[in-house]
């Protein structure tokens, strides 16, 4: 006698779908090409979780170095979801509830993206408890936390609260929502107590750019320097000038201070060239899902007339369940 088949979980929702994915329903019309769609699908979870845990132990937070790493973390995860838009039952059921809603706010995020990296993320329920809403929901979740991050490095006049609001923290079951969060916690306390520094002082916070901040700390301890010197010359009215000792620090703080500026300079210019290259790539990838969703639209739309048309011959369609 065939086993009973277990009933679904009440009031299952998104979280309990991505248990429930590989369910003994979803074993029971097992087939091998079903399989490798599902293989794809989960590839793309595992590489952002390795990639997001790899930028965690990279020191100092903030850095060129980490952005750049971010920012390739980003192309190769794109690399990876276009490998899911690559699959046909995939794309099929792009334009299809409940995928059509998260492709919706993909493309929207990545007009966000675009305005961001051309000069606040928006929260946003992952409501799709499948494979295909999950990837959705995945690439959007990077898009905009790398834009968050970029945001708080650097950030524009017009973004600069923007830093403040980090993303919406994504549901503690996906493979990569531990490390996003942690990485998003880190941030946030950096940001913060450079906020608080800067209420304290009167400055306005310039960003977490590891490099941009070496450049402050060096110009403070100059001024620092160069006020102790004037101070000193005023009260013991100095006749033979500045000591040699004193004159030995300022020219060590200046050359500091030359020093800090010519990382920021040399390391901005393969950032910046990388930036363009996000750009780019988000620009091609929202076109090809935009491609893909009207072409899902008009086949499903084709599929229903056909199916209507040949009601009466018994068998019904089959459908993924992505």
């Amino acid at each position: 006698m065939a086993a009973a088949e277990p009933p679904p979980p009440t009031g299952m929702g998104f979280l309990g779908l991505l248990s429930f994915r590989r369910s003994a329903t979803a074993v029971a019309s097992f087939d091998p090409a079903q399989d490798d769609e599902l293989q794809v699908l989960d590839a793309l979870q595992a590489h952002v979780a390795d990639r997001l845990a790899a930028l965690s132990h990279q020191p100092p937070l903030l850095s060129l170095a980490f952005l750049s790493k971010l920012l390739d973390a980003l192309l190769s995860s794109d690399d990876a979801f276009r490998d899911v838009l690559g699959i046909g039952p995939v794309a099929a059921a792009l334009s299809r509830p409940p995928a059509d809603r998260l492709a919706a706010d993909l493309l929207d995020r990545t007009v966000k993206t675009l305005d961001i990296l051309n000069a606040s993320p928006t929260s946003a329920s992952p409501g799709a408890g499948c494979g295909l809403g999950l990837a959705l929901y995945t690439m959007s979740s990077v898009l905009v936390f790398s834009m968050w991050a970029l945001v708080a490095a650097v950030p524009c006049q017009d973004r600069a609260s923007a830093a403040t609001n980090p993303p919406v923290a994504p549901p503690k079951q996906v493979q990569w929502a531990a490390p996003m969060s942690a990485l998003q916690e880190r941030i946030s306390d950096e940001w913060r107590k450079k906020d608080k520094k800067g209420s304290s002082s009167g400055s306005a916070a310039t960003g977490l750019l590891a490099e941009m901040q070496a450049v402050e700390r060096a110009a403070r301890e100059l001024s620092s320097v160069l006020e102790e010197v004037a101070e000193e010359e005023e009260e013991e009215q100095l006749v033979m000038g500045v000591s040699a000792e004193r004159a030995h620090d300022v020219v060590e703080r200046a050359e500091a201070l030359a020093a800090a500026c010519r990382a920021l300079e040399e390391g901005l210019a393969p950032l910046e060239r990388q930036v363009r290259t996000v750009f780019h790539r988000v620009v091609a990838s929202r076109g090809e899902v935009v491609r893909i969703m009207e072409h899902s639209t008009r086949s499903n739309s084709s599929a229903t007339a056909n199916a209507a048309a040949a009601s009466g011959s018994g068998a019904p369609p089959h459908h993924h369940s992505f």
